[in-house]
């Protein structure tokens, strides 16, 4: 502030008679302490201290007790988080400092030792808990022995990491695992095991009394563990001489090393029941069924062993069988002859049935396809002759084209049913010999081009070899349909791609649209013949044009499939082998070889 404004504020804050002591901090962070003085003439003395180091230090002592506070509220509410999940845990839990004295436990842990005497307190050392216990008969295995037991549990509890299981009065039983942890204390684990000690004990039972040979072996090496006197007595060992022999010492040398295999996947938990062949200690062999189960042993991996000897029973079964065998023969040779019969006769009706449906079919099909183009040449007749008198070149081009257009498809359902009277047949004449593939497709997308002019066709064929050994006619047959159906089933897609390319001894070519696509359910049908997709509905077709190009590829030794989805287009791949010369047994004078091959073969 200025000298003005500074003699302004004196005198505001020194109008009474009384000295006025104030603090103010300036505007370079300095904090004055000032002491203002009347005199006795009027005037006033002013003395000004500077206290800034103080006064920082006061704030930050302020602010270190606040913290305090806050870390000692933050402490306390962590001891009452872990004190509350001390009781969420189940098992008995205590905890022990460096000197070994109680510092936290749980209810649980309280009840399990409720015999020891007085309430447990923080503070409280381990080995005088343990004395009270033992006064007071909370050890039942320690009664007779207390110091003996005392300095062992003291050595335990003492270990870096140790576990073992306790009895307490009512023939109860606890697991218990204690650690060390960082800093010197320990933590204590209490598991009750009493069910599970009464369920063992319930199985010794069953296992030594069962009439059943029971034995537990080791998984891995096949060591006998423990043996009940029904294995003894079946076998003819005693108990020393058993538990010192394996699993192989029973079992036949030849059947060894199928053994260890299984022994190594019953390792891995794929353990299952199964047949054996053993040996008794008087040399006789024996068939049993082998039933077993995955347990631990004395802390070690070990399965549970039932044999039930089955050796009468499988001799008699193996008789049975044998004569049920022979009963079986005897029907089959007198019943066989009738069922093929039967089952023939079922066949050609089946097969008469389905030809019926398949012609039925066809021939509504058919009928249809004939009126459509007929209609198409009859309604431009009409026009022409209508308009006789005053026709110009460019509707008689229009009308001409749908004549064209009109008398292809027509030749087209023709060549199409020609086709199907040969399948029906049962053969096709295929003659290969050298064409020039790639001229066979130009040629078959140059008339769809001009007949269909709203299309057109983008041929990548420069990779496809100069010729192929193939039947040409019906070739161009196949790719004539193939770009038919292209431009049939996208009416508002107008580019239709064509790629071809040589693989290893194959050719390649796709035919891809961008059309209406097919249902992924009619996919695999698409080849049946008269099978019609769902999505070519309103659209003209008989269903036998794809059938028919399958039939041929496959008689040129290739493959065709589709790939397609609704709205997204179609691809039919063709797959040709192009078998060269010198893998055909012909010369190279121009030799054909003229392939008869029954459809049914081809199917």
């Amino acid at each position: 502030m200025s000298t003005e404004e500074y003699l302004a504020w004196a005198e505001d804050t020194n109008t009474a008679d009384a000295s006025q002591v104030w603090i103010k901090e300036l505007k370079t962070g300095k904090v004055i302490r000032g002491c203002h003085q009347r005199t006795a003439d009027g005037g006033w003395v002013s003395t000004h201290e500077d206290v800034t180091e103080a006064r920082l230090a006061e704030r930050s002592l302020a602010q270190a007790h606040a913290q305090a506070e806050h870390a000692e509220q933050e402490a306390r509410a962590a001891h009452a988080r872990l004190l509350a999940a001390f009781e969420v845990v189940p098992e008995g839990l205590a905890l022990f400092d460096e000197d070994d004295r109680f510092v936290m436990w749980n209810r649980r842990y309280e009840q399990l030792y409720a015999d020891s005497g007085a309430p447990l307190v923080k503070g409280m050392g381990f080995e005088d808990r343990l004395r009270s216990g033992l006064q007071r008969g909370q050890y039942p295995e320690a009664i007779g022995r207390e110091e003996e037991w005392l300095a062992d549990r003291l050595a335990r509890h003492a270990e870096p990491k140790s576990a073992h299981e306790q009895r307490l009065p009512g023939n109860r039983w606890v697991r218990i695992e204690e650690r060390r942890v960082s800093g010197g204390g320990s933590v204590g684990i209490r598991v009750d095991i009493t069910d599970l000690k009464m369920r063992e004990a319930s199985f010794r039972l069953l296992f030594e009394g069962n009439p059943l040979p029971m034995w537990v072996q080791d998984r891995e090496s096949l060591q006998f563990l423990d043996v009940n006197q029904a294995a003894l007595d079946h076998y003819g060992y005693d108990r020393d001489l058993f538990l010192s022999m394996t699993l192989l010492d029973i079992l036949p040398p030849e059947d060894w090393g199928r053994m260890r295999v299984a022994a190594t996947a019953a390792g891995h938990g794929s353990e299952t029941n199964r047949s054996q062949r053993h040996r008794t200690a008087r040399g006789a062999e024996i068939e049993v069924f082998i039933y077993s189960s995955q347990l631990a042993f004395d802390s070690r991996p070990a399965s549970l062993i039932a044999a039930v000897d089955v050796t009468e029973r499988k001799r008699a079964e193996r008789a049975l069988l044998q004569h049920r065998d022979d009963l079986e023969e005897t029907v089959r040779s007198r019943t066989a002859e009738i069922a093929r019969q039967a089952a023939e006769l079922e066949r050609m009706l089946d097969q008469e049935r389905q030809v019926n449906e398949l012609q039925r079919q066809f021939v509504s099909m058919a009928s249809h396809e004939f009126r459509t183009p007929l209609s198409i040449i009859d309604g431009a007749a009409q026009r022409l002759v209508r308009r006789k008198n005053a026709v110009t070149s460019e509707f008689i081009g229009e009308k001409t084209e749908q004549i064209r257009g009109a008398v292809s498809r027509m030749l087209e359902l023709m060549e199409s049913i020609l086709a199907v009277g040969r399948l029906d047949h049962g053969y096709i004449d295929i003659i290969r010999k050298p064409c020039a593939l790639g001229d066979i497709i130009g040629t078959c997308s140059a008339r769809q081009e001009s007949i269909r002019k709203s299309h057109r066709f983008l041929l990548d064929l420069e990779r496809l070899p100069s010729t192929i050994y193939g039947d040409g006619a019906a070739l161009e047959q196949v790719f004539t349909n193939l770009f038919s159906n292209a431009v049939k089933y996208a009416p508002d897609a107008p580019n239709v791609y064509v790629t071809g390319w040589q693989q290893n001894d194959c050719v390649q070519i796709t035919v891809r649209d961008e059309g209406i696509g097919i249902d992924a359910d009619d996919l695999p049908k698409m080849f049946g013949r008269y099978f019609r997709a769902r999505s070519s509905s309103g659209i003209a077709g008989t269903g036998i044009g794809l059938n028919l190009v399958k039939q041929i590829v496959q008689l040129h030794g290739g493959e065709i499939h589709v790939d397609s989805a609704k709205g997204e287009g179609t691809v039919f791949t063709v797959n040709l082998p192009i078998a060269r010369p010198e893998h055909i047994e012909a010369d190279t004078a121009g030799t054909i070889d003229r392939i008869n091959l029954p459809i049914e073969a081809q199917a």
